[in-house]
């Protein structure tokens, strides 16, 4: 399983509350390499992720 490379996909819609919550989880995860996270915004009334 070392050898599987694995991106995280986040589709988010005003989620601007919640991204530091899962992204400081994802930056909590053992293992052997960078995780990639993607995230997907559409739509959003976030002022900061427009």
């Amino acid at each position: 399983m070392a050898d599987l490379d694995i991106c995280v996909c986040v589709p988010a819609r005003n989620e601007a509350g919640r991204l530091p919550t899962l992204l400081a989880a994802l930056a909590a995860q053992t293992w052997q390499r960078a995780i990639p996270v993607a995230i997907a915004v559409n739509n959003t009334n976030d002022a900061v992720l427009r």
